[in-house]
């Protein structure tokens, strides 16, 4: 879901249906008798906020891995993906 330009997780049974929202300054929430929940509201136009319960079972399995655990995974996928994980755990984590 989209609000003033920052992108908000839902969940998985909810993507492309169409639905209102009641905003605030510091929340969003869906309209009452209709699905989606809601999120504290962020700021930061262009950057996605997700909550875990909006991911599937296996991509919430993801979110438990250890940096450890992402690179002996990747050693066993190869030297090209290896390589670049240390990278990605120098960047700030998404919220």
């Amino acid at each position: 879901m989209v609000i003033d330009k920052q992108y908000y997780s839902v969940s998985y049974a909810l993507i492309h249906q169409v639905w209102m929202c009641a905003l605030t300054k510091r929340r969003w929430n869906s309209l009452p008798g209709q699905a989606g929940g809601g999120h504290a509201r962020n700021y930061r136009p262009g950057q996605a906020t997700t909550l875990e319960e909006h991911s599937t079972q296996v991509a919430s399995a993801y979110l438990q891995w250890t940096p450890g655990r992402m690179i002996a995974w990747g050693q066993k996928i190869g030297a090209a993906l290896c390589a670049g994980l240390p990278n990605h755990f120098d960047q700030p984590a998404p919220s």
